[in-house]
């Protein structure tokens, strides 16, 4: 009888004890989706041992099946900055140490659909929960192109797939084709953002019967109202109490709360972070900053980015001084 990936996940499962079901990522994806950070040591090579230090702490805080998941090596840990090898390796960690108590989804973005391919496949056979898809680089995607590639990708494993709906291919990829690639099999959730409001809103109802839907980018009650279950945010890597206490007003439908949180320390932290972005492109300094300057370990990102300056560091000190942003235990 040949094994296929389905069989490994499923042997998985029951020596874990868990398995987070596809049919059933409705349920389980849902709350703070947290970008996590990469650690590197200062010579830029991988610290795997800071990294499970990291994602026990946040475990321990609060990241948990039903108030949240772990978006490992994506956009916000440098995934572009990673080898093929370093990728398989940080998905495995955190695997191993998310040990079924949170669902684990990992970036399998690349250029090249081999190496798409082989990340999916790779994911499957660890147990990974989901897996993140965007466009292909550099030369985008046509609509055409775009659900050619989850397609293919379907076809080759049997992972869930969470399609990542990037705000700049919105023009070029009409809803429709959303649609259609929400219908294939292996596809359980959409990670969905828009520019203009509207647009933001009216997919969502309609997809959101489907599949999970991940807001990385519009306003977290419009979403909520909207059917988004599950929201996109890098504060986890540093403050899991508050990604939490979000989502706690999102379920009890007290949007005033909510907006009144996320006007605060929030409103300050995205400031914070345009600001670190004029200075260095990589997602990955301004969240290593952060988790640093609560006492995680982070570490530098990869050149050619850099650190955020020294007058940028002391800003999220004070704002994290403002805000009583408790340090690490």
């Amino acid at each position: 009888m040949t094994i296929t990936g389905r069989d490994k996940r499923l042997e998985y499962a029951r020596l874990k004890g868990v398995f987070m079901k596809r049919e059933d990522i409705r349920e389980w994806l849902v709350g703070p989706v947290c970008a996590v950070g990469t650690p590197f040591k200062e010579d830029f090579s991988p610290d795997y041992d800071t990294y499970r230090y990291n994602l026990r702490w946040m475990i321990e805080h609060g990241m948990k099946t039903g108030d949240g998941a772990l978006l490992v090596a994506a956009g916000g840990g440098e995934h572009p900055s990673l080898n093929v090898e370093e990728r398989k390796r940080y998905m495995a960690i955190a695997v191993e140490e998310a040990d079924g108590r949170v669902p684990v989804i990992s970036s399998i973005q690349h250029a090249d659909i081999r190496i798409i391919i082989e990340l999916a496949q790779y994911a499957e056979s660890i147990g990974l929960d989901a897996a993140q898809l965007g466009p292909t680089y550099y030369y985008g995607n046509t609509a055409a192109d775009y659900f050619r590639l989850f397609s293919t990708v379907a076809q080759e494993a049997d992972v869930t797939l969470m399609a990542y709906y990037l705000t700049g291919i919105a023009a070029r990829v009409p809803i429709s084709t959303l649609e259609d690639i929400a219908d294939i099999p292996t596809v359980g959730a959409i990670k969905w953002s828009a520019m203009d409001a509207p647009k933001f809103r009216r997919p969502l109802e309609r997809l959101s019967k489907k599949v999970a839907i991940v807001n990385n980018g519009g306003d977290l009650a419009i979403s909520h109202m909207n059917g988004s279950r599950a929201f996109t945010t890098q504060i986890s890597n540093f403050w899991p109490e508050h990604a939490t206490q979000l989502w706690r007003l999102m379920q009890a439908g007290d949007y005033v709360g909510l907006n009144a949180m996320t006007s605060g320390f929030n409103l300050e932290w995205r400031e914070w972070v345009v600001k670190v972005g004029a200075e260095t492109a990589s997602e990955g300094a301004f969240i290593k900053a952060a988790m640093e300057a609560v006492g995680l370990g982070g570490g530098p990102p990869r050149p050619p980015s850099v650190r955020p300056s020294a007058g940028l560091l002391q800003e999220i000190e004070d704002l994290f001084r403002k805000y009583e942003v408790p340090k690490a235990s």
